[in-house]
């Protein structure tokens, strides 16, 4: 865990000045002088790892039961592309995707995934993957191959003894940033002639939330909710894909404090909606942190959270 303040320890004297020499701060008076500190950002813990943004896969899961058409037949219209709903709360750039595909030749063949050209698609909301499901608006990537995961062992075999085969798809080749609270979608589809090398399809997985999407030149109105498809197996209608992200913040968020109605206002960048706020009522243990698990607001490009005035000195920061 990154967070962005100073460390105070121990075993480590530090002053008041230390602590407060670049830092925004606010000091509050609120009843007998109560008293609330932001913490400054420490640049050496500005720096962020990948990150799974979301993950559906179950590994070696017998389950999977109804799989969605996401391959376009290259010798006509027929096609199909699966994709799902995707909120980053910060800044971040695509690193990798991940899906779980399922062929659907003849039981007693085996899959040649030479015979198939691989895409991951980004469009900016749902009306752009419906106007052109083939085409990511924001980006689309193109593999030969898939740059990870196995094409010789499978990942697990359904109750129908079909393998279950894990792709993973390296998303590092174009400059692209996500922008912070808009909702957007990815999503993939193969490309092969589907009549010589079949079609491959990505089942749905056990997790709850918002179901993902298909469209498809066999599907009334051009597209559907996967939930809305019907059958028990589908449960919420979430495909079994992942995504990796990497958050590209390129100034340190700064919390600023005031006092308002109900007691003290902790704001920051909605840019930095994947930081978490964190408290301590003394400084002199480092776990003295708490996480503060109430959610924050968003609005005009701000995350706010309103807390009540409990405590004599209170010091915040953000951390990730």
């Amino acid at each position: 865990m990154r967070n962005t303040t100073g460390r105070a320890t121990a075993t480590t004297p530090v002053t008041f000045a230390q602590h407060f020499t670049h830092a925004v701060i606010q000091v509050l008076h609120i009843a007998s002088l109560i008293f609330y500190f932001a913490l400054p950002i420490s640049a050496a813990d500005f720096l962020f790892a990948p990150e799974t943004a979301f993950s559906r896969i179950q590994h070696g899961w017998t389950n999977y039961s109804t799989a969605f058409l996401a391959t376009h037949d290259t010798t006509s219209a027929d096609f199909g592309t699966v994709a799902g709903f995707y909120t980053p709360q910060c800044d971040v750039t695509p690193v990798e995707f991940a899906a779980i595909f399922i062929w659907g030749g003849p039981t007693n063949q085996q899959v040649n995934f030479a015979d198939f050209t691989f895409q991951v698609y980004l469009w900016s909301g749902l009306a752009a993957f419906t106007n052109s499901p083939k085409l990511g608006d924001l980006a689309t990537f193109t593999f030969p191959s898939p740059t990870g995961g196995s094409t010789t062992v499978p990942d697990a075999f359904t109750r129908g003894a079909r393998p279950a085969w894990l792709l993973r798809f390296a998303l590092t080749n174009e400059s692209l940033v996500l922008t912070n609270h808009h909702t957007c979608l990815v999503g993939t589809a193969a490309r092969t002639d589907s009549g010589r090398s079949g079609d491959l399809f990505i089942p749905t997985s056990r997790f709850a939330g918002f179901s993902d999407v298909q469209a498809g030149s066999s599907i009334i109105g051009g597209w559907r909710s996967l939930a809305d498809a019907g059958g028990a197996t589908i449960y919420w209608g979430q495909l079994a894909t992942e995504l990796v992200v990497q958050p590209v913040l390129t100034d340190p968020p700064t919390l600023l404090i005031e006092r308002g109605e109900g007691g003290v206002q902790l704001s920051w960048p909605g840019q930095a909606g994947c930081f978490n706020v964190q408290m301590s009522l003394d400084l002199s243990s480092s776990s003295a942190w708490s996480t503060l698990n109430t959610p924050a607001d968003f609005a005009d490009g701000t995350n706010r959270l309103t807390l009540p005035a409990t405590e004599q000195t209170q010091w915040f920061r953000l951390c990730k």
